[in-house]
């Protein structure tokens, strides 16, 4: 290979790299570094850009919402986007979080980011939970988080049955708790496994709030319906599925209700409407 040849080849390398650099900065998602796998020696140009412009990490974050509402999206890439958002966020955290527009957007990255992982199925209830406390603690004495400091302490009750620590949480720090007294119900309903009383909680709640979605979503709630039909099955021969939606489970909609019933028992659907026969 001549001088000529390689200085071509030198040229035309060049020039892949200032395209490829200047898409990446166009577009950080196409960036797949992240701040936790890098150091001071080696962070990217678009680390360096949504460290230090607030404008562009709300561009990356407009476009990782329009990439989720277009239906064409791989989970992966707003997966991914959404962590070197929040790893950029805490790398700043400390020398911004006086600025109302980036605690602002801290909320809204962390929302959306719970809001993703609970959306996805099945959970992956350790990275969701994580995200959540990190949400919670870095917001809870700037911004109201009422609903999702409420989720956390639930959870911690329901799924790692810290009652006792739950319940002491919510009596000692009511005014940032969301419906202190509902919340109290709601551990005492698992702690003392009533379904029925779990149920009438969950009534009460708004099924347009996050925390009606993320208490439905529980490992616990799907238990609490089979052990509701088990126990329904075990006592009455029949009854009416009105009686059961309406009664059992306080009108809460339970998905697919009607198909786990009749994959299990026999369903006659009469003028009145559906009888669940349990036993002949």
């Amino acid at each position: 290979m001549n001088d000529d040849e390689k200085a071509r080849i030198a040229r035309r390398k060049a020039k892949f790299s200032e395209q490829r650099r200047q898409e990446l900065l166009d577009d950080p998602l196409k960036d797949k570094s992240l701040l936790s796998r890098s150091t001071a020696d080696n962070e990217t140009t678009v680390m360096m850009r949504l460290k230090t412009n607030q404008t562009v990490r709300d561009q990356m974050f407009v476009q990782i919402q329009e990439l989720a509402r277009s239906g064409n999206s791989d989970d992966e890439v707003i997966e991914h986007g959404l962590r070197k958002l929040r790893e950029i966020i805490v790398s700043i955290y400390h020398s911004e979080k006086r600025n109302d527009e980036f605690m602002n957007s801290v909320k809204n990255v962390y929302i959306y980011s719970i809001e993703f992982y609970l959306g996805r199925r099945p959970v992956n209830w350790t990275k969701l939970v994580n995200i959540l406390e990190a949400f919670v603690r870095k917001v809870s004495g700037v911004l109201e988080c009422k609903e999702h400091g409420s989720a956390l302490v639930l959870y911690e009750a329901i799924e790692q049955q810290q009652y006792g620590r739950s319940l002491q949480i919510i009596q000692g720090h009511e005014k940032q708790i969301w419906d202190p007294v509902l919340c109290r119900l709601i551990v005492k309903s698992c702690a003392t496994d009533n379904f029925h009383l779990w149920f009438y909680a969950l009534s009460k709640l708004d099924d347009k709030t996050f925390l009606y979605k993320f208490l439905i979503t529980l490992p616990y709630h799907e238990q609490a319906v089979h052990t509701v039909l088990n126990i329904i099955s075990r006592s009455y021969h029949q009854l009416t599925l009105a009686h059961i939606t309406e009664f059992w489970f306080q009108s809460v909609p339970i998905a697919h209700l009607k198909d786990v019933i009749s994959s299990r028992w026999t369903v006659n659907e009469l003028n009145h409407g559906s009888i669940v026969k349990f036993r002949k």
